[in-house]
Order: C-alpha cells, then sequence, then structure tokens
C-alpha cells in the first residue's frame, strides 16, 4: 500500500497547508518518468535558489521552506501568472498554446489552469448561465490552447505531435497551416484564419506513422466509429462542456 500511496501522490501534485502548489503528472505519463526529474530539480536549487548550500538534495524537499524559497527567489524571472491580455490583443497579437499530456518536466494541467484564468480575466459583458462558454469564444479569437495526447516534453513519446515538432527541424512532413503549428500562426496573424484543427502523426525515425486530428480546447477527438483509424478524418471534434466547467472551477480556486 505505501507504493500506491505514493504513485497516488504524484498524481496528485505537490501541496502545503491543504492548497494545491502544482499539478502532478497525469494518468498515463508513466513511461516519462525519470530520475532526471529530480537531478534537474537538485541542480535548480543549489544553482539558483540555495546558492551557498551545495549539499541541498531534492530528496529532503520541504513542501514548506523549499517552496517558498523557490517563489521567493525566482518567481521575478520565471513565473507566468498575467492574465491580462488587453494590450496584447489590441495590436493584433496571436497565441497558438499547446501542451503534451504526457509532459512530466512542466505538468500539462498547469496551462489548462493558466488558459481559463486567462479566459475568467476576459473583460466580455457576459452574463447568465452561458458566460464561460461566451468569454472562451471571444478568448479564442486571438489565444488557443492545443493539447496533445501522449507527446511528452517539447515532443516526443508515443503520441502524435508532429504538427510542433516539423518546425523544429522535423526532417519530413507536410510544413502548411493545416498541419504545422507555425504555418497556422503565420496564417491567422497575416489573414485573420484561425486554426480550428491540425492533423499531427506520430513520427519514428522521421517518417511519418499514424495520424490523428487535434482539436481546439475545450474541444475533444472522438472516432467516429468507422474508417481507418490512423486517418484524422475518421475522428471528430466535439465539446466538453463537462470538462470546461471542471477545469475552470480548478482554475480559480
Amino acid at each position: 500500500m505505501a507504493e500506491v500511496d505514493a504513485i497516488r501522490n504524484v498524481y496528485a501534485g505537490p501541496s502545503h497547508n491543504q492548497h494545491n502548489l502544482f499539478p502532478g503528472f497525469e494518468v498515463g505519463s508513466e513511461s516519462a518518468w525519470s530520475p532526471s526529474i529530480g537531478t534537474f530539480t537538485t541542480n535548480l536549487y543549489r544553482s539558483m535558489v540555495y546558492q551557498s548550500n551545495a549539499s541541498w538534495d531534492v530528496h529532503n524537499f520541504n513542501f514548506a521552506a523549499d517552496a517558498d524559497a523557490i517563489h521567493k527567489a525566482l518567481s521575478g524571472l520565471i513565473d507566468s501568472n498575467r492574465t491580462d491580455m488587453s494590450a496584447f490583443r489590441s495590436r493584433g497579437g496571436k497565441i497558438l498554446m499547446w501542451h503534451g499530456w504526457t509532459d512530466t518536466t512542466l505538468e500539462p494541467r498547469e496551462s489548462i489552469r493558466y488558459y481559463n484564468r486567462v479566459i475568467a480575466a476576459n473583460p466580455s459583458a457576459a452574463r447568465g448561465s452561458d458566460a464561460d462558454r461566451t468569454q472562451l469564444a471571444d478568448t479564442q479569437t486571438y489565444f488557443r490552447l492545443y493539447m496533445a495526447p501522449g507527446v511528452n516534453h517539447c515532443g516526443g513519446g508515443v503520441g502524435p505531435g508532429s504538427t510542433f515538432a516539423y518546425t523544429m527541424n522535423n526532417p519530413e512532413g507536410v510544413v502548411d497551416p493545416e498541419h504545422d503549428a507555425l504555418a497556422a500562426l503565420e496564417r491567422w496573424v497575416e489573414t485573420g484564419k484561425a486554426p480550428d484543427t491540425f492533423a499531427t502523426s506520430h513520427m519514428t525515425d522521421g517518417k511519418v506513422g499514424r495520424t490523428r486530428l487535434l482539436c481546439t480546447y475545450s474541444k475533444v477527438v472522438r472516432y467516429r466509429g468507422t474508417g481507418d483509424t490512423n486517418a484524422p478524418v475518421s475522428f471528430i471534434c466535439e465539446d466538453d462542456w463537462a470538462g470546461f466547467k471542471q477545469d475552470r472551477a480548478d482554475a480559480l480556486k
């Protein structure tokens, strides 16, 4: 039971005084778990938080003192908590944000939390039971989020991640706005056509394998029930309002 409890804590994420400090690893990300995560944290604290303590080790992490220490030392440098995008938006700026669901370096659910905080900060005059959906739609006119299943930190993993890897010197693949995130962002800025979906593939040794449809958050992809499971046309994007409602509640706690 001790091992099971330990794994549950990994999924739950670190907390202090019943306050969740950061999301934990996602179920399904286990293949990306690595001892290097602890090494990275140890080096970060030794180099930038406790520069006079060369013996600090992640195995002795204190959720009170050490969490407060990194916030004090680095929040001004690395925190990305700003939710007021009005100045950026007024200049015609566009943001295309993505995160892999099996990322174990920067946990994916924090991107969903942040995105929902931006939505909530939207000064839309929406009122009533559909206010959150109206705010989402308005936010999507300049800021869209895509969650990639099975994709690790900045790429890799068992999932389809070519949409983002093409712009990182991937040797093969279609570089157009329907497949490539950078091309889609360029078209969005220059023509006003926002991306709705991407056809994204799992790459092995630079070769295209299975291909899936990737949807704009908060939609989720569903198999149509017929057709080639390696073809994007066999899938459809559907609204997940229940999931969006829960995400919004989690973000605004």
